[in-house]
């Protein structure tokens, strides 16, 4: 089922861990000026990992699937063993491989525990396709990260 299908169901289809999800989303920065009615359809296709400090997130060279929301921890880009840029909680990750190569273009190494919120690619076209608040979220967030210093 797509989004905009599930744009017309009805509030009590959504399951508690779908509550918590919109939730969650609402609370990041990137998302936080979108509509309700935007955020649920998207609740719908969250996945939430946990990473322990240390571990590998994705790999440089690994096929991009889907982007990541940080809710919590810290997550370090490296390309050719150099960090590139360190991602904070309400910051996005994986989004390149979305928008331009398929690809992931570095490693992501969570620097302390952490957890990230996943949207697979089909439904992060879709809201880009459906909501012009989405694509400046987005847009927003990608800019804020080029001005930081260490980008």
């Amino acid at each position: 089922m797509n989004l905009s299908s599930r744009m017309t169901e009805t509030p009590g289809a959504l399951s508690l861990s779908g509550v918590r999800a919109v939730l969650e989303l609402r609370g990041l920065q990137v998302l936080a000026r979108l509509p309700a009615d935007a955020i649920v359809p998207l609740a719908c296709h969250v996945t939430d990992d946990r990473f322990d400090a240390g571990a590998m997130v994705y790999r440089q060279g690994q096929t991009a699937d889907r982007i990541g929301f940080l809710v919590s921890g810290g997550v370090e880009i490296l390309r050719s063993g150099r960090a590139v840029v360190e991602l904070d909680p309400g910051d996005i990750l994986g989004e390149a491989g979305l928008l331009d190569v398929p690809v992931h273009l570095g490693d992501a190494v969570a620097v302390s525990d952490c957890r990230v919120l996943w949207i697979d690619r089909e439904a992060f076209h879709e809201m880009l396709d459906l909501h012009p608040g989405f694509q400046r979220a987005i847009l927003d967030a990608l800019c804020a990260r080029l001005r930081r210093p260490n980008s």
